[in-house]
């Protein structure tokens, strides 16, 4: 079978790159517009991306010059402290902030200084390696910066003053005090029913998060479309159930946010049932104003749950593609008969990762907490297979379904069937015996076989008298083959006694691969 590439649902726009550090969610834009960010990761809140972070190779020594540095408890401010670019380069404050929790910095400096500033979080163990801060602001030739960032977890964050080697030495003033998210700035956000329209507006620094909860069903499509004013630029997040906050933008589970512009749309089908929270996020700090966000329920199509589609058997496998976000699965059903065997083959795009699943008939849905009859899920591949044999005749459902993620991937699905058909009864009887004989006189049994087994293996069980086990005898039935063709075979079975006492018979027939297995009455007979 051929592999179709996938595609990214995504555009990226020419001459952008992002570098993502060790921090989540930190994106480092390399150019002077934030441009379109890559599709597969969220990127971080942006502070000052006109600049590179540059890569200090040498840390200070003093006891303020490094992490942890002095603590300080919010709102500070310091206006008695000076730096020097040869003598004490760096001046380093420890803040304790809580999830949400926005801190903003504005520093100052003499004349003639060039001082900066960057901001760590709690994995940061030094201030000579830039490139770990989560944001910063670094202005050439002055000594006036900002920072407005809100924490994504609760811990302690590093405040880093550094004079740059090119500037002069000279006082400073750093103002540092936090604020507190509002309601609709981080989960929970405000509620809103599963289909709503809301207008509101963003501003920088002070709001630049609305949040938004809203429940959806295991299964269910929904639209969001995003709009705003000219000239601002607001990007859309989806967070799943569960989620903490929005702060970590890495973890949004779907999301947009194309270059200059607030138009944007996401559409998804919800993997569980619970609460989701879409974020409406300013991303040009620069530019504030209102926006219309609306949502919509999309009709599901067929395939996307049980019972599915009919799947071809007796046709050729045809091409059929998923989306990660949209589109998850794709469920198919055929009839089986007990006792036959289906093989069940998945082949994918290169790249891609879909699994399979079969379910039994009586399952409601995929999205339920009935675990499937069998599975396929080797992670990172599309090269699944699956064979189950029938314990009851009856539909079987397969479902294929892809991983989490943004790609539209293609895939073959086929199945081979190997039929086993149902047993059919088998008629055993015993219609005529003696009950009481001499001893040592012979003595016939004789009954009826159904069609067709007058030379499968029928044996005769015999208990006899004063014995508690049966034991095969060693004589078979014998067939009037005359009689075999028209309504049953008629057998006839002779047994001369060695004692004197009470015989127990029975006949039984093993089954075969057409027949299933049977036994027939029991009978007594005296022998005295």
């Amino acid at each position: 079978m051929g592999r179709f590439g996938c595609t990214l649902r995504a555009l990226v726009s020419v001459g952008m790159v992002f570098l993502f550090g060790l921090s989540p969610g930190l994106a480092v834009a390399a150019t002077g517009t934030h441009g379109e960010r890559a599709a597969t990761t969220a990127p971080r809140r942006r502070s000052d991306a006109s600049t590179v972070v540059p890569t200090r190779l040498v840390a200070a020594s003093g006891v303020d010059d490094e992490i942890p540095g002095i603590g300080r408890a919010l709102p500070f401010t310091v206006d008695t402290e000076s730096l020097d670019p040869a003598l004490d380069a760096d001046d380093v404050s420890r803040v304790y902030l809580t999830a949400g929790q926005s801190l903003h910095l504005r520093l100052s400096g003499a004349a003639g200084t060039d001082f900066d500033m960057y901001l760590y979080d709690a994995s940061a163990t030094t201030v000579a390696n830039t490139a770990l801060a989560v944001d910063w602001s670094t202005a050439a030739g002055t000594s006036v910066e900002s920072i407005d960032y809100r924490a994504p977890v609760t811990g302690y964050y590093y405040i880093d003053l550094y004079a740059q080697g090119a500037g002069t030495g000279g006082a400073y003033r750093l103002d540092a005090w936090p604020t507190a998210p509002t309601g609709d700035d981080d989960v929970p956000g405000t509620a809103v029913q599963t289909i709503f329209e809301v207008t509101d507006a963003l501003t920088p620094v002070l709001d630049t998060d609305d949040v938004y909860a809203v429940p959806l069903v295991a299964g269910q499509r929904l639209s969001l479309v995003l709009s705003a004013d000219a000239g601002t630029d607001f990007d859309l997040f989806v967070f799943g159930p569960g989620t903490g906050t929005v702060a970590a933008m890495s973890n949004a589970w779907y999301w947009s946010y194309n270059d200059g512009t607030s138009s944007e749309a996401v559409a998804f089908t919800a993997r569980s049932t619970g609460t989701y929270f879409v974020n409406v996020h300013l991303y040009d700090e620069t530019a504030g104003g209102a926006y219309t966000l609306a949502s919509t329920l999309l009709a599901s199509e067929a395939d996307d749950d049980l019972p599915g589609v009919p799947y071809a058997l007796f046709e050729e496998p045809t091409i059929r593609s998923l989306d990660g976000w949209l589109d998850t699965d794709d469920v198919h059903h055929f009839w089986m008969s007990k006792g036959s065997r289906v093989t069940v083959t998945l082949l994918g795009d290169a790249g891609s990762d879909m699994d399979l699943r079969l379910y039994a008939q009586g399952v409601a849905s995929i999205r339920g907490a009935v675990a499937p009859l069998a599975a396929s899920v080797t992670p990172g591949t599309s090269d699944e297979q699956i064979v189950y044999t029938a314990t009851t005749s009856s539909f079987y459902f397969v479902d294929v379904r892809t991983a989490f993620t943004r790609q539209v991937c293609s895939y073959i699905l086929a199945m081979d069937i190997e039929a086993i058909p149902e047993l059919e009864p088998t008629q055993l009887t015993i219609t005529q015996s003696a009950t009481s004989v001499r001893y040592p006189k012979p003595f016939v049994l004789s009954g009826v076989l159904q069609d067709g087994h007058i030379y499968d293996p029928c044996v005769v069980m015999v208990k006899k008298p004063g014995s508690s086990r049966w034991s095969y005898s060693s004589a078979r039935l014998c067939y009037q083959e005359s009689d075999y063709l028209f309504g049953g075979a008629k057998w006839w079975y002779r047994y001369t006694p060695k004692l004197r006492g009470y015989y127990r018979f029975y006949v039984k027939f093993d089954g075969n691969e057409t027949h299933e297995a049977s036994r027939s009455r029991e009978i007594t007979v005296r022998v005295r």
